[in-house]
């Protein structure tokens, strides 16, 4: 997950390569204007699957 301030320069504030496909929070305490879910790679022959991203304060 990456975030901006100005929609330009990105900064990653979390990455994994072990996720299960299952349910993830994941707890940022970063400031931004911009967030964005950079996807890499599929974690099933299916392709990517994201049912729900919510950000929350």
């Amino acid at each position: 997950m990456q975030v901006s301030d100005n929609g330009t320069d990105w900064r990653t504030v979390h990455s994994t390569t072990t996720a299960n496909g299952d349910i993830d929070t994941i707890d940022v305490t970063e400031t931004a204007r911009h967030v964005r879910l950079h996807l890499r790679a599929r974690g099933t022959g299916w392709g990517y699957s994201l049912h729900e991203f919510g950000v929350y304060s």
